[in-house]
């Protein structure tokens, strides 16, 4: 297990050597001011800093695959800050585990996240054919379980998930069920409920189940995806006449109670949140992450883009406009499924991008210092969630909805029994 000492060493270093880099913003403030250049940026300690931010998928099944091979690699000299599975990665646990051992022993100094979109229900990477136990849909959970049920059923995903050797799943989806024939969210039953408050609550104990078992989650998809009633993975889903403030509750409440480890941006738009911007996803606008999620939410964490391959960005924007948008925004890490055509040069494209920005705009230099720091305070948090139950009283209890008439549970029993000592925790 890596330490906390040391990635707090490295990160002091890293940041001490860049000051040049976010110094450039305190040149001036208006649009003709000259960065300053008195001392050279230490490129070395820039491009592990993008490195951290990128985070992508891959292909091979099996530890000693060439291109799994080639992924270690990235990890171990800082081109990559992390992993992402698709079901394309998954034969059976053995092959996982050893991959994901493989990956983790890669850097022990900045390790990777390594991650997996397992929501349950329709939304899962593992599955009952790989030996995995898989758990319903939200919209199901919500239904049969109580928010205590719901905590010892993502108890049990969330060890199963840890004993693979994964550390970050992309979930709870907190998105309100505002449209049911929603094809994304409502269609899939990937919505607890359209009650922001039951929302929050199933929100909370997805987060704490995962917490408990050493799993970073994220909040997603910011800032409400569960009004469209288009697929932002087949291009931009417009919510400007369907988008409510009931859908910012449930993020609002899990953040002020502590329950955000992170927060997925979605690549939605709404020309009311989006003023003065041109039209694109809110994952690539500064007015949704540094407006609305940063100042007026007041969530300081590490936010991640969406996949930046989706339709929603890759019809409207070139690969190199995408990835500077989204660092400009605010964005800390870039997800690249790197899926539908595979490149294993993809990281490194988008260090020399960003190294090349960064040079020229000082807002693209300051930002990604602010974002490795971040990035590295969350991997650190790994630490401690190795070395002991993490202290559930870091968060607040999220009030329970009283109108709210629980049913009897129906879902299979979780195999591990869980001894329930969260304090505050609803149901």
């Amino acid at each position: 297990m890596f330490s906390i000492k040391l990635v707090t060493g490295l990160v002091s270093a890293l940041l001490m050597t860049s000051v040049a880099l976010a110094g450039q913003q305190t040149a001036g403030s208006g649009t003709d001011a000259k960065p300053v250049t008195s001392r050279k940026p230490d490129d070395s300690s820039l491009r592990t800093m993008i490195g951290q931010m990128i985070l992508v998928g891959f292909t091979g099944t099996s530890v000693d695959a060439a291109p799994v091979v080639a992924v270690r690699q990235k990890i171990a000299n800082g081109s990559i800050g992390g992993v992402m599975y698709l079901s394309d990665n998954v034969s059976d646990r053995s092959h996982v585990a050893a991959m994901n051992t493989a990956f983790a022993a890669a850097n022990s100094t900045l390790p990777p996240f390594i991650s997996v979109d397992e929501e349950g229900g329709a939304i899962a990477r593992l599955t009952a054919g790989n030996g995995f136990h898989e758990v319903p849909a939200a919209v199901n959970v919500a239904r049969n379980l109580s928010p205590r049920g719901a905590y010892e059923l993502y108890s049990g995903l969330a060890t199963e998930l840890h004993e693979w050797g994964f550390n970050l799943n992309f979930g709870p989806v907190v998105d309100l069920n505002v449209n049911p024939a929603n094809p994304i969210i409502g269609k899939l039953g990937r919505s607890f409920s359209g009650n922001p408050e039951l929302v929050a609550q199933y929100g909370a104990a997805f987060v704490r189940a995962h917490r408990d078992a050493g799993i970073i989650t994220t909040l997603k998809h910011f800032p409400g995806h569960g009004s469209s009633s288009t697929d932002s993975h087949k291009g931009l889903a417009d919510v400007s006449g369907t988008w409510s403030r009931r859908e910012l509750v449930p993020f609002r409440k899990l953040i002020n109670a502590g329950y955000a480890d992170s927060v997925m941006v979605g690549h939605l738009y709404d020309k009311s949140l989006q003023k003065g911007e041109a039209v694109g996803p809110a994952s690539l606008s500064s007015a949704i992450v540094n407006g609305l999620l940063r100042k007026q939410l007041g969530f300081a964490g590490v936010v991640l883009s969406d996949d930046l391959q989706m339709g929603a960005v890759e019809k409207s924007y070139s690969f190199t406009a995408a990835v500077v948008r989204a660092v400009e925004a605010g964005d800390d890490i870039l997800i690249f499924s790197n899926h539908k055509n595979p490149d294993a040069e993809l990281p490194e494209k988008v260090i020399d991008i960003l190294m090349a920005e960064a040079h020229r705009n000082p807002v693209v230099a300051a930002n990604i210092v602010k974002s490795f720091a971040k990035i590295s305070a969350l991997k650190a948090s790994l630490a401690q969630r190795d070395a002991s139950k993490v202290d559930l009283l870091s968060t607040r209890s999220i009030e329970a909805d009283t109108g709210h008439v629980l049913l009897p549970a129906d879902v299979e029993v979780v195999r591990r029994d869980v001894a329930l000592t969260v304090v505050g925790l609803p149901g």
